[in-house]
């Protein structure tokens, strides 16, 4: 009797367990998902097949010339060193960017020369404001001064800039490799992005909302991860007993 309790309440808690983990993933891809819908006002977005790879940026000129389109905006994407961290520079084009992003808290016209847009929990955490400068390193080891001219909010979960921005003009100029993470388009003609990105095999394109459940993807993943390895320890105390 003792084991067959022992047992139940390990089986018991062990349902409990992937009940509460299985409604917190589920809230939780849906705000990742949202999250990522809320920062655009684009129809589509064109990334690489794999999803993490860049698109060389003729895809991006391609579809910015494609039947229908009246935004196209490309946003170019790489690691770069501040002191000893890490971090994420995009190159944007500031006469497109907020026609098809919602850059909160800035405005994308004071981004032009060796002006920056900075994350403002970044910049706060690193005594940042506008007006003061910086140093970043490209993965080249060239080293690139800007200036701080604005401040922008991040999204909470997933966001898709960088924590630096930096014109398109000023990355490619800077970077070795350009890339694109992704073009942002509002189009009136699917049909006509289809013909355009036929020649290019690489590309793929995808609405707002599958574009959102493409970025939970990983975090599905983990989450997948996890219940496996919940399982495993009810099987564990099941038969461990």
């Amino acid at each position: 009797p003792g084991r067959t309790a022992s047992t139940a309440a390990a089986l018991m808690i062990g349902l409990a367990l992937v009940t509460c983990l299985s409604a917190f993933a589920s809230g939780l891809l849906d705000s990742q998902s949202r999250d990522v819908e809320r920062q655009l006002s684009a129809d589509y977005v064109a990334v690489s097949q794999n999803g993490w790879a860049p698109l060389p940026p003729p895809v991006g000129n391609a579809i910015a010339h494609a039947d229908g389109v009246s935004v196209a905006s490309s946003v170019r994407s790489e690691r770069a060193r501040y002191g000893r961290a890490n971090i994420d520079v995009s190159g944007v084009d500031p006469s497109t960017i907020a026609s098809v992003y919602r850059l909160r808290g800035a405005d994308a016209s004071t981004l032009h020369g060796a002006g920056a847009i900075v994350r403002r929990p970044w910049a706060e955490d690193h005594h940042l404001t506008v007006g003061s400068h910086l140093a970043i390193v490209t993965p080249a080891g060239k080293r690139l001064q800007l200036t701080v001219t604005a401040l922008y909010d991040p999204a909470k979960l997933d966001n898709l800039l960088g924590h630096v921005l930096v014109t398109k003009r000023t990355f490619d100029a800077s970077f070795e490799t350009p890339g694109d993470a992704y073009t942002f388009v509002r189009s009136s003609d699917r049909s006509g992005l289809a013909r355009t990105l036929a020649a290019y095999p690489d590309a793929r394109l995808l609405t707002v909302p599958k574009f959102a459940e493409s970025r939970a993807a990983d975090l599905e993943s983990i989450l997948n991860m996890l219940y496996v390895l919940l399982g495993l320890s009810v099987l564990v105390s099941l038969f461990g007993m």
